[in-house]
């Protein structure tokens, strides 16, 4: 009951406004009525046939519209009326009475911000914001038109004594605001003119940090992270926008001005300074309704300049301890753009960067004044997307080091390049004065001329062609102990790229080469070098058409090293493929004209004159497989050797870890000589798990042939090697066979008769273990302990005769003949057993000689000798006749030690003892010397040493021998006077002394 009641008031309300509004109607038309008692369209009073004139005939023709009007509005309906009246109301009384409003509020801001008010807002609000103050002038305020300021000075604060820190002459904004709201954005002038700034630290604080004071922290708002919507997967797609039309046309002009900024840096470690910057911007755009999304767009605009420094010179300097430079700098960047010719808008950019002989500092080094420049002019055509290079260049004291021109079509889709280096002209004796003066170094010295013109590059991205030459002209360089001068050197290339395949060519050519090494000097040498590869497929595959290698004397053209390289390699998805040196050849002489003194006598050591000639071929597969095969062929005529080959077939499972060597050959047919090998090695445990090798070496020459120079050689060798097993239970083993082995060299005066040898050998890989672990594995065997002819094994190893030159005559001495010996490897023990020999007219006898190889490392190899020498006459040496043999020159002693490590530099642990029964007279001094000598002074005291020298001579040496030291006892026979000034017992005693240090005491002593 209680919303019916409501419903119904309502209602009455909506009438009583509804009846107001037609009684406001009906008084507004009885206001409007005219008192007119005439009516044209009813009956009334007779018309009068008084003419009217023209004015009034105009005034009744009006009158009579009004009336027709009123009455159509009177016969309308009152739901229209009220209509009519609503919309009147909202779309015409509304909004004219809130113009009205705001142009009374924009009037009355205009009114209310004069420019001292302006000033004052400002300077009162800054003075309040900052720890420092401001000063200015406003000039003129708007804020529908912009403003300018003059005059404008900003203080410190007192921590910076209230200095100057911006000053400006004046700031000036101008702009049309209402034109904007219909899309006229002019903005005519933002100004700034001849400002200066100036920076200042004090105490890790700059001045500009603490101009303002610090405001209230605000905590900052936690921002909800916003759900990304998911794409719906049925949405279509829609074409790309061409352009973007506007409602209304719109224009655009804006002019920026920064006009000779200065500013001043002071820090703590530094100071800088820039003075002279300008900066302008100006931007016309015409009317325009459709902005084109595309490089089209630039077509709207009408003109545009971007300049930086139009004056290009600037003062710029800086001073610290480390480095310091001073003005002028050239800077200068322009970037205009014209479209007055419809046809052809184009951007122009100028770029300058340089030093016109600009002072610089590094620490305390002065350097000599910088002059450089890098600069660039270029045009754009963005219709026809096309680009012109005038010029980009590089510039250092006046010379072009680099000048490149050219054009760039289709900048903004697939480029079509075409550009050239003209000029080029590097010179590195310009530079060094600058390196040496940052580096101090006053020992290194570089110069001449380095160009990197001509170069042409042409073609797109996916075809290009690079064709270009690097030519230096008397570069040298100098560095302590080494120098290398270059009259001139050539490099030509060409590069040819056609999609993902490449062709790289290159030539080096270099007549002349001077080097020196050291106080040595070297000759001329020349160099080539040509290089013809193609890639494929961004580089899988690689064909090495050609690379070749001359390395050759200019004085006669003559090759030291002559290379020829071809090839086919994949490089993706696995490596693999195929190389080939088709020649090879390396060739001496000519080398003694081109390295310096000093490396000639290395290059008398290499045995071959005549040109060496070898040629290779490799395939091979780099994957979970890898297999790889060689074959090669080499020519050594100095060794008579036209023909030697090599083989190699091999492959290698990285799975299961196995290499499977299937073959390995090396021989000569002219030799009758041939090494081969096969076999597997599996190593799953490291470092061997399995073994199965076999090796064979033959040389069969029953004739001498000549072997290299005056060497000959004749003979049978045979050697059979085999490796089985692993380190547990594996062993190596075979034999070596020698038959009727001829050697002669008739310059050297060498010669070698009849050696023959039958030899057993097997090596235990567990002994490895015992080594390692210190067991010594020299052991006594029923073969040492019974010495008898009866038990003794026949001779496996013999030489009829040893001979060469006497070494102090001109003639051939026989110093070793008859010798023979039995040897044999077994338990990884190296055996000689009744060694015999004749030497110098005396008996050379081994009884038993072992050696150990332990683990092959030096420190841990045994040795034992028992050794008889008898009668050798040492003084054959100096004079082979019999007739003038020296008196007491024969050599006679026993020897019996053992032993481990062979390293002699460190010291030697021999047991046992040497006697020397029989001695020479020169021989004895100079082991006495090695004994009785400490620091040039005798231990036996000047009387003793006295009675030595004068009138005693040895008789016999005892050294007995323990863990490497010596303890000597030296027997002697009384001279002529040696009953006068003896040694006791006739014997002398020495305190022990290392083996090592005797031995050099006695080679002292020669």
């Amino acid at each position: 009951m209680a919303k019916k009641n409501s419903q119904d008031k309502s209602i009455e309300k909506v009438k009583k406004k509804v009846l107001k509004i037609i009684k406001m109607s009906e008084k507004e038309d009885s206001d409007e009525k005219i008192p007119v008692d005439t009516d044209i369209n009813s009956a009334g009073p007779e018309k009068t046939d008084i003419p009217l004139t023209a004015k009034e005939e105009k005034k009744r023709k009006k009158l009579e519209k009004k009336q027709q009007k009123k009455a159509k509005k009177k016969s309308r309906k009152l739901p229209v009326r009220i209509l009519i009246f609503l919309a009147k109301t909202l779309f015409l009384r509304i909004p004219a009475v809130i113009i009205i409003l705001v142009a009374i509020a924009l009037i009355g801001v205009k009114i209310y911000l004069s420019p001292s008010r302006v000033q004052g807002l400002i300077v009162t609000n800054f003075n309040g914001m900052s720890n420092g103050k401001i000063e200015m002038n406003v000039k003129e305020f708007s804020p529908y038109g912009g403003f300018v300021i003059e005059d404008i000075v900003i203080y410190n604060g007192p921590e910076f004594n209230s200095t100057v820190f911006v000053k400006m002459k004046r700031l000036a904004i101008k702009y049309g605001l209402f034109p904007m709201l219909i899309g006229n954005v002019r903005i005519p002038e933002i100004g700034i003119y001849k400002p200066e700034i100036y920076l200042e630290e004090k105490n890790g604080v700059w001045n500009a940090a603490k101009l303002m004071k610090p405001g209230e922290k605000k905590e900052p708002e936690k921002k909800e992270p916003e759900k990304k919507e998911e794409a719906k997967k049925d949405d279509k797609k829609e074409p790309p926008m061409k352009e973007i039309s506007l409602p209304v046309a719109a224009e655009f002009l804006f002019k920026f001005v920064l006009d000779d900024l200065k500013m001043y840096v002071k820090g703590s470690k530094f100071k800088s300074s820039v003075e002279g910057l300008t900066f302008s911007l100006d931007i016309d755009i015409p009317p325009f309704k459709k902005i084109p999304l595309s490089v089209e767009a630039v077509s709207l605009l009408k003109n545009m300049s971007i300049v930086l420094n139009p004056k290009e010179e600037m003062k710029v300097s800086f001073i610290s301890d480390e480095a310091e430079a001073s003005p002028p700098l050239v800077l200068t960047w322009k970037l205009l753009f014209s479209n007055e010719k419809k046809d052809a808008p184009q951007f122009n950019s100028i770029f300058k960067l340089g030093m016109y002989n600009t002072p610089v500092r590094f620490k305390n080094i002065y350097l000599t004044p910088l002059n450089f420049m890098v600069s660039y002019d270029l045009f754009y055509n963005p219709v026809k997307d096309h680009l012109t290079l005038n010029h980009l260049g590089v510039e250092f004291h006046g010379k072009k080091w680099i000048y490149l021109t050219g054009a760039v079509e289709n900048v903004t889709k697939k480029q079509v390049i075409d550009l050239k280096m003209k000029e080029s002209d590097i010179s590195l004796g310009d530079l060094h004065p600058y390196f040496r003066s940052v580096t101090n170094d006053y020992r290194t010295f570089f110069g001449g001329n380095i160009s990197l013109a001509p170069l042409t590059i042409k073609g797109d991205p996916d075809n290009i062609d690079i064709d270009g030459n690097v030519t230096l002209k008397g570069v040298s360089f100098s560095i302590p102990g080494t120098s290398a001068l270059i009259p001139y050197l050539n490099i030509s290339y060409l590069v040819l790229k056609r999609s993902d395949d490449m062709i790289i060519s290159s030539n080096i050519v270099m007549p002349h080469l001077y080097y020196t090494l050291g106080k040595y000097k070297s000759g001329d040498n020349g160099f080539e070098l040509k290089t013809d590869i193609s890639a494929f497929n961004n580089f899988s595959r690689v064909v090495i058409r050609n690379f070749g290698v001359r390395l050759y004397s200019p004085d006669d053209s003559k090759n030291a090293l002559d290379l020829a390289v071809s090839g086919d390699v994949m490089l993706k998805p696995q490596l693999a493929g195929s190389v080939s040196i088709s020649k090879l050849q390396f060739n001496k002489p000519p080398l003694y004209a081109m390295v310096p003194e000093k490396f000639k006598k290395m290059l008398d050591g290499i045995p071959v004159s005549k040109p060496v000639d070898m040629n290779l071929g490799v395939n091979f597969f780099l994957g979970d497989i890898i297999t790889a095969k060689l074959n090669m062929l080499v020519k050594v005529p100095d060794f008579q050797v036209p023909d030697l080959a090599m083989g190699l077939d091999v492959v290698y499972d990285k799975n299961q870890k196995v290499a499977d060597l299937k073959s390995f050959t090396l021989g000569s047919k002219a030799w009758n000589a041939d090494i081969s090998a096969s076999g597997k090695v599996d190593h799953k445990v490291v470092p061997i798990s399995d073994a199965d090798i076999k090796l064979s070496v033959k040389l069969n020459n029953p004739q001498m042939k000549q072997m290299q120079g005056p060497w000959f050689l004749g003979g049978l060798v045979d050697i059979n090697a085999f490796v089985k097993g692993n380190l547990d239970t594996g062993k190596a083993y075979g034999s070596v066979k020698i038959e009727k082995l001829f050697v002669k060299n008739d310059e050297g005066k060498i010669y070698v008769d009849d050696m023959n040898m039958n030899f057993p050998f097997e090596f235990l890989f567990k002994y490895l273990k015992k080594a390692l672990a210190g067991e010594s594995q020299i052991t006594i065997t029923k073969e040492q302990v019974i010495d008898s002819q009866f038990f003794s094994e026949k001779p496996n190893f013999s030489i009829k005769s040893v001979r060469a030159k006497h070494p102090a005559r001109d003639m051939i001495f026989e110093f070793v003949k008859d010798f023979e010996m039995y040897m044999a490897f077994k338990n990884n023990i190296f055996q000689i057993v009744n060694m015999k020999a004749y030497v110098l007219d005396g008996a050379l006898y081994g009884r038993n000689i072992l050696f150990n190889l332990s683990d092959f490392n030096q420190d841990n190899m045994e040795f034992k000798m028992i050794l008889d020498i008898t009668n050798v006459d040492i003084a054959k040496l100096d004079e082979p006749d019999p007739k003038k043999k020296t008196r007491d020159a024969e050599l006679s002693l026993s020897a019996n030690f053992s032993g481990r490590g062979l390293n002699v530099k460190k010291e030697l642990k021999p047991v046992g003892y040497i006697e020397i029964y029989k001695i020479g007279e020169k021989f004895a001094n100079k082991l006495m010397k090695g004994l009785s000598e400490e620091q040039g002074q005798s231990k036996l005291g000047v009387i003793g040493q006295f009675a030595m020298d004068n009138s005693m001579k040895v008789s016999t040496f005892n050294f007995n021998l323990d863990k490497g030291l010596v303890y000597a006892t030296v027997t002697l026979s009384r001279g002529a006077i040696g009953y006068a000034f003896g040694v006791e017992n006739n014997q002398i005693k020495f305190d022990r002394i290392t083996v090592g240090e005797f031995l050099r005491k006695v080679k002292q002593g020669d």
